[in-house]
This record gives structure tokens, sequence and C-alpha cells, in this order.
């Protein structure tokens, strides 16, 4: 059986992701260390584990390491577009949309990531 563990995203900058995602959304920093061409910093958001991998330099990155989304699970969407939109994040539609029984709504991180807000409503 196969768990997930975390999921990669490349970054431009490390600090100013570590930043967007500490701050914005809630997520605390686990572990971070540098190798030899790879900065490397753990996230924790709930039961998710965000892996932000800079390059070093940026010209040392081989794979496109194509993402979808992240998503994250939220108690009262309402509240947390706020919270988005006080921050400055550009929301992908104006106000959340419901589908198959959750609120939704995508906006992007700070390297042009898609990122997803649900709120359950059953």
């Amino acid at each position: 059986m196969f768990v997930f563990t975390h999921i990669g995203i490349v970054v431009s900058n490390t600090d100013v992701s570590v930043q967007f995602y500490r701050d914005v959304l809630g997520c605390t920093v686990e572990d971070c260390y540098t190798e030899a061409h790879l900065r490397l910093t753990y996230l924790r958001a709930g039961a998710l584990r965000i892996e932000l991998i800079e390059h070093l330099p940026p010209a040392a990155r081989t794979l496109p390491g194509p993402v979808d989304h992240l998503a994250f699970a939220v108690q009262d969407i309402d509240a947390a577009v706020a919270r988005l939109k006080a921050a400055g994040v550009v929301l992908s539609f104006p106000s959340p949309r419901l589908v198959n029984q959750q609120k939704i709504i995508f906006f992007t991180g700070p390297d042009g990531e898609r990122l997803e807000l649900i709120q359950s409503i059953k």
C-alpha cells in the first residue's frame, strides 16, 4: 500500500515562499537544509506535508516537476478568502463556488503554483 507523504514544489525563492505558506496559509516550518545544489524546506499544514525545492542556481533544475494544485481544507472559506485578499493574493474567481457539496476557490502562490481551498458543506 502506498501512503501519501508530501507534495514537492519547485520555488524560485525559498524565503518568499516560506513567508507566504507560513504567514498567509498558517503552515509551520518543520525542517530545512541545504545540499550542494538544493535548498529544501519542509512545511506542515495539518496532515499535509509540503516540500519546497529551490535549485541552486536555478539553472540546475533538471525536471519541470508539474504539480496541478495543492488543496487545503478550511472550516470557514469566507474568512479564509478575506485573509487571502488582505494579503494581496490573486483569486482565480471572485468568490467561492459550490462544487459537489463543497465550496471551493483557487488562487496562486508566489511562484504561480495553483492552490485550492475547500470547505465541506455536508
